[in-house]
């Protein structure tokens, strides 16, 4: 997910968010871990939780944290 979608999508929820993020494939999770971590580096997020999780024997990318 791209950067600005997920800044976005994340702004929906609120001043602190957990979000899991179902996937097609490896690289849209790469790609969405990525962006995250870019938001948290540019001072835009702190992350709590970044990274690939299993629901239901299925991979998902579980973002927590909050706004700065």
């Amino acid at each position: 997910m791209e950067k600005d979608q997920l800044l976005i999508d994340l702004k929906e929820l609120g001043s602190s968010f957990h979000v899991y993020k179902a996937m097609i494939n490896d690289s849209a999770e790469q790609k969405t871990i990525q962006s995250a971590r870019q938001l948290e580096q540019d001072g835009i997020i702190n992350l709590d939780i970044c990274e690939i999780s299993l629901i239901e024997e299925r991979p998902m990318v579980e973002i927590k944290g909050f706004f700065i």
